[in-house]
Formats: C-alpha cells, sequence, structure tokens
C-alpha cells in the first residue's frame, strides 16, 4: 500500500472515529436531558396531587369567608403542617423521587420562609420545585417548594452502568485504533526497509550475474574450438542456471518497480499470435531440460492488440513457465486464443497437478505459493502469479483461474481491444 493511499485510509478512520465518538457524546447528553426532565416531571406531578389531596382536607370555601373576615387567621390555621409532611413524603414515594428532601412555605413577594422542614433555607429556593397555595390561602400569594439535594445523583444514578460502560468501549476503541495505526505505519516502514534491502540485493547480482553469463559464453566458444564434451557440459549448466537466476532477480526488480508506483505502460500495436510463438522458443530454449508439448488453439479472428510488449511477454513468460513447473515428467500445455465481449482472451493450460479450491483465491497474492508439506521440488519466489495479475490489471484487464485437483490448471487473461 502507497503511503499517500494509507495517510488518507488513516485520515478517513480517525475522522470516522470522532464521529462516532460526537454522535455518541451527542445521544449520552440526550438521554441524560430526557431522564432529567422526567425528574421534573414527576416532582411537578408530586406537588400537584401534594395540593389536590390538601383541598381535599380543608374546606376552603369556609376558609375564603373567615380569609375576609379575619385578619388573625394565619396559614397554619387553613393549612396542617403534620398532613402537608405526610402528603408530601407519601407522593414523592409514589413518583420514585428521592426521599431524601426539604421542603417550605415560601411568601412569593419576599421570598420569606414562613416554615421549614428538613433544614430547608433560602439557598434552596433557586433550585427548589414550586407550587402556588392561592387555592388555599387568599391573603397573600405563598407557595411550597420541595428541594432534593441529590437529585443529579438520582438522575444520573440509573445511567451509571450505561455511561461506564459507554466510556469504556469508547475508550478502548480509541486505544486500539491508535495502537492499530501505529502498528500499521510500523510495519509499512519495516516493510519498506526490507523492500530496499531487497532491491539493493537483486540489483548488487544483477553485476555478478552479467559476469557469469559472459563467462560461460567464453567456456561455450572453448568448447565449440576444442570439442570438449565436459566444458560443453558444465558451461551449458552454468549458462543455463545463470539464466533461471537472473530471471528470478528479474521478477524481484519487477515486483519492487510496481510497489514504488515507478511502473510505466508504452503500449504499442502487435500480433498477439507471433509474440506467443517467440515466447515460447524463446522459453524452451533457454530453461527446459526435457521436451514440452505445446498445442496451439488460436481462434481469435482479430490478433492484433494494444499493450505493452515487454511487459506482456513477461506475463506470457510467467504462465508458461508455472504451467511447465507443476505438470509431471512429460508436459503439456494448450495456449488458446479469443476475442470475446471486446477482449483479448489469452489463456494458458496444463495437465498438472492442479490447485485446491481453498488455494485458488491467494494464488494471486505476493508470496503465497500452494502449501506442499516437506515436499519444496518446485523453485520459485510466489511472485509470478501476482506480477500477472498486477500488470494485467494495469492495462484496464482481468485474470480468471479454473483449476482441478490432479487433472490440471486454466489461467486465462483477458486485454481491451
Amino acid at each position: 500500500m502507497k503511503y499517500k493511499h494509507l495517510r488518507i485510509i488513516s485520515i478517513a478512520s480517525a475522522i470516522s472515529l470522532l464521529g462516532i465518538i460526537i454522535s455518541q457524546s451527542f445521544w449520552l447528553k440526550k438521554t441524560l436531558d430526557v431522564a432529567e426532565k422526567q425528574f421534573n416531571h414527576r416532582a411537578n406531578q408530586m406537588l400537584d396531587d401534594v395540593v389536590a389531596e390538601l383541598q381535599t382536607y380543608t374546606d376552603t370555601s369556609n376558609y375564603v369567608i373567615q380569609q375576609s373576615q379575619n385578619e388573625n387567621l394565619n396559614i397554619f390555621d387553613v393549612i396542617d403542617t403534620f398532613l402537608l409532611n405526610e402528603l408530601v413524603t407519601k407522593y414523592a414515594v409514589y413518583h420514585q423521587l428521592d426521599s431524601n428532601f426539604s421542603y417550605g412555605l415560601v411568601t412569593t413577594v419576599n421570598s420569606k420562609i414562613i416554615f421549614a422542614k428538613n433544614n430547608f433555607s433560602i439557598l434552596h429556593e433557586a433550585e427548589a420545585y414550586k407550587v402556588c397555595l392561592s387555592c388555599l390561602w387568599h391573603k397573600e400569594y405563598i407557595h411550597l417548594s420541595v428541594y432534593f439535594p441529590n437529585k443529579e445523583k438520582n438522575v444520573f444514578g440509573k445511567m451509571t452502568l450505561w455511561v461506564g460502560l459507554s466510556g469504556v468501549f469508547l475508550f478502548t476503541t480509541v486505544a486500539a485504533f491508535i495502537f492499530i495505526i501505529f502498528s500499521f505505519y510500523k510495519q509499512k516502514r519495516l516493510a519498506e526497509i526490507k523492500n530496499d534491502f531487497i532491491n539493493n540485493m537483486t540489483h548488487e547480482l544483477k553485476t555478478p550475474l552479467a559476469t557469469i553469463s559472459v563467462s560461460a559464453e567464453v567456456l561455450k566458444s572453448i568448447y565449440k574450438e576444442t570439442g570438449n564434451d565436459r566444458i560443453g557440459k558444465y558451461s551449458n549448466i552454468i549458462f543455463n542456471e545463470n539464466n533461471r537466476m537472473r530471471n528470478l532477480v528479474d521478477k524481484v526488480l519487477n515486483v519492487a518497480t510496481l510497489e514504488r508506483g515507478l511502473l510505466t505502460i508504452d503500449k504499442e500495436e502487435f500480433d498477439i499470435h507471433d509474440t506467443i510463438y517467440k515466447v515460447v522458443e524463446s522459453f524452451c530454449f533457454e530453461t527446459c531440460q526435457s521436451p514440452v508439448e505445446v498445442n496451439y488453439i488460436f481462434e481469435a479472428e482479430n490478433k492484433i492488440i494494444f499493450a505493452d510488449k515487454f511487459h506482456l511477454r513477461n506475463i506470457l513468460n510467467n504462465l508458461v513457465d508455472n504451467a511447465v513447473k507443476y505438470s509431471s515428467n512429460k508436459p503439456e500445455i494448450t495456449i488458446k486464443t479469443k476475442n470475446i465481449e471486446g477482449f483479448m482472451q489469452i489463456s494458458v493450460m496444463d495437465k498438472g497437478k492442479g490447485i485446491p479450491k481453498d488455494s485458488l483465491h491467494k494464488v494471486f497474492d505476493k508470496f503465497y505459493r500452494v502449501p506442499s508439506g516437506n515436499i519444496h521440488n518446485v523453485k520459485g519466489f510466489g511472485l509470478g502469479l501476482y506480477y500477472v495479475k498486477t500488470m494485467v490489471n494495469s492495462h484496464n484487464g482481468k485474470v480468471e483461474i479454473d483449476s482441478t485437483v490432479n487433472k490440471g490448471t486454466e489461467i486465462s487473461v483477458f486485454f481491451p481491444q
């Protein structure tokens, strides 16, 4: 993954996580607001119920007449404080309010406390719940104030578990996100160091490989002059193995070029059938130690393709190389072309050991090789099909694979025409 893409993903993930935190905080606040409104509603309902029941115990019409005729009559002649205490306690419990409360009778005009219970003071008046007693007392405005000192505890107490769990989940998510991002960048850095090492190593190998190739050519010329079979045998071994090593180094360098985003595609028109013939001829001449039977089924009427010729040759070479490597002692491969729905289809089929179904979707991954236990009779780095898929995708094409164990494998690449 490119650093630019990694940075975009990190920023997008951070924004998403921040959005989740903000959303969670918003809904948590909304829930707490609803809980507080419910408490306020129950408190006001309690006061209404207290006043309503006080009226049932008081002959208000008689006291209205007395209040107008007798100036010495006070509110305590109308309201029984013992009864008031019983009613406030009763309805506080009924409406599921806190049993720890204080209340008082307060004059509305000058906020003078004329009766207090449970240490009610004027300091509590601002946060107290109030109800006017004008229906019971008409000489002046007096209201009943009830204060709940543990209101917040009562409101938030029922939410404590959910608030705590939300906090734990959010903290865990943030911590996990930070850990993953740091680990991701660390792994990215280690991968870059590893790739740099491999790139430098493969570049350094190019020089001795070129020297070995020249030396093998010299030995082969000596063999032609002297006719020494021993020199001819070993010079061919050196030449072929050197070419195999050079191909492996080229694969590693090609993959490094892909990962660094330095790949250039130079498309041109050319004859795909002619290119296939040349690739197979070159392949078998350099590396095949046993005869390979190659069948050609060229059904493409339009054999001209518009693609990068160099990379297309590498793609074909990788497909043919795999078909030969994973075949029996007498490899038989079939190469087929076909024009289909605006694409040039190129298929390479073999009659080898095939690929298990659980590995089919992994064979195009970098460095992946189908597990074969402790048997390592097939050489390679697991880069061939990764290169094939990457290059085909860069041409806006596609790759398909079909395989049956012990029957063979068919890999098809599609290039747009």
